[in-house]
């Protein structure tokens, strides 16, 4: 896995540029205050979800910890190769707990209405800085969730392998020279 490459290319994807990236660290210091108020109305939101519910109960008070130092680290941390690791770490983490990937895409829509909410609230007066924010806020949660994401499925990838070499009893060695041997048979 090279995440200076996967880093790049979810920031290229979802045009987190380095402008974006200064504009969020500018702000961060406004959106601090909310966010505490944004992740308590995330989980709300979470058990209020018949499907949520079963990867929250008895876990929501470590969870929102969980939540809120991710949140904050959106505004307060380079979004660098470390960065994009962590998020590739969150998507195995995901995969381990058997959360479904939709589950990830439903959070980050959520959350982006709130951090929206927010920032029409703080920039509603100044329509040219309320863009350029909605942007950039729009920019940084879809890199996240991208990362996240390509770790997710590669995740999912390993785990089925996995499986499939446990039922089978093919070794590792076994299946990767099997599949160098089809790669290199000729196509028709």
């Amino acid at each position: 896995m090279d995440l200076e490459k996967i880093n790049n290319y979810c920031k290229q994807f979802c045009d987190l540029t380095p402008e974006k990236e200064q504009l969020i660290k500018t702000i961060g210091s406004d959106l601090l205050p909310y966010l505490p108020a944004i992740t308590e109305a995330f989980y709300a939101h979470l058990l209020a979800i018949d499907e949520a519910q079963l990867f929250v109960e008895g876990r929501v008070e470590a969870l929102k910890k969980t939540h809120l130092e991710w949140l904050t680290s959106l505004f307060t941390k380079n979004l660098d190769d470390e960065f994009a690791a962590h998020l590739y770490h969150i998507g195995e983490v995901h995969v381990r707990v058997k959360l479904p990937a939709d589950f990830m895409t439903g959070a980050i829509t959520y959350l982006q209405q709130k951090i929206i909410h927010v920032a029409v609230y703080l920039y509603g007066n100044d329509p040219v800085k309320l863009l350029n924010v909605s942007q950039a806020l729009n920019s940084l949660l879809g890199y996240n969730l991208q990362v996240m994401q390509l770790s997710y499925q590669q995740s999912m990838i390993t785990a089925e392998l996995s499986r499939f070499l446990n039922v089978t009893g093919i070794s590792q060695k076994l299946f990767s020279n099997m599949v160098a041997a089809y790669n290199k048979k000729p196509k028709p």
